[in-house]
């Protein structure tokens, strides 16, 4: 770990599970962000950390957070998940529906995805098998989605690519599966598959090649009404832990080393039940 004084020191009170409604593609509530990098008249390095929410346009994948040490404080009320990690920058996935009888099942929607327009990124259809898509250049493992129209009650169900990156593997270690049949945030959470693979480089049912695909799809479909989101974004929790009990935390103070999040342009914290008295105390720095 870098000595103690360079870093910042976060303490918060966390109100929602995660980012909570309409704030997907916001900076607004984040626990925190690094200064802005931006590019330079001369042609330098653009990072993730711009304005803009999700980051900027250019290269973003060694733009990061360290973290020197952290609490997690549990007082929802009884044993909980909770997690620590980073939100990864827009300019590093996409996203887009997965019609799943059509020739080419993919098509990309990313603009509706990573803006704040009202229920204009469908998140399944009342055909089974239909659903969407996230692809990105790095891992992710949790999706939040701010759900505009709330859907039929469906049976829904992930994939990801597999490790030779020509078709799909089920996930099977799920943390939280929010159903879409509220509004508000929904959120997708599973442990990172050791054997994902990037999509083959002549890509996989409209999905370019080289990027960590996830098709969440409904594999019984909603009866007559489809969910539609307004946006989402992803993340990468690196520290997980289930069954936290009420008034307990989970801890993580190395002393003698730093834990790098990258690429990353901002901190969040998960708990699995939202509570106004869970609580955040970390040390963190930017790493660019």
């Amino acid at each position: 770990m870098k000595p103690v004084a360079v870093y910042d020191v976060i303490e918060r009170r966390q109100t929602v599970r995660l980012r909570g409604d309409n704030f997907q593609q916001s900076n607004a509530g984040l626990l925190y962000r690094p200064p802005d990098v931006r590019l330079a008249a001369s042609g330098a390095r653009e990072g993730a950390l711009t304005t803009a929410p999700g980051g900027g346009i250019g290269e973003a994948l060694d733009v990061g957070i360290g973290v020197g040490g952290f609490e997690l404080f549990n007082s929802s009320g009884a044993a909980i998940t909770v997690a620590l990690g980073v939100r990864i920058p827009n300019v590093l996935w996409r996203a887009g529906q997965w019609v799943d009888a059509a020739a080419t099942p993919y098509t990309d929607d990313t603009a509706d995805a990573q803006d704040v327009g009202t229920a204009d990124f469908a998140m399944n259809t009342t055909t089974a098998n239909d659903g969407l898509v996230i692809h990105s250049r790095v891992p992710f493992n949790l999706v939040s989605f701010d759900v505009g129209t709330a859907g039929d009650a469906s049976t829904n169900a992930a994939r990801y690519s597999n490790a030779a990156g020509s078709g799909w593997s089920d996930v099977t270690t799920n943390l939280l599966t929010d159903t879409f049949a509220a509004t508000g945030e929904r959120i997708w959470f599973f442990r990172t598959p050791p054997d994902w693979g990037r999509v083959q480089t002549n890509g996989l049912s409209g999905i370019p090649g080289n990027r960590y695909a996830l098709n969440i799809r409904s594999t019984t479909a909603p009866a007559a009404t489809a969910a539609v989101a307004d946006s989402l974004s992803i993340y990468r929790m690196y520290f997980i832990r289930e069954a936290i009990a009420d008034n307990a935390a989970y801890e993580w103070w190395p002393g003698g080393t730093e834990a790098p999040m990258i690429p990353g342009d901002a901190l969040v914290a998960f708990f699995g039940t939202a509570n106004d008295l869970n609580g955040v105390t970390a040390l963190v720095r930017p790493r660019v």
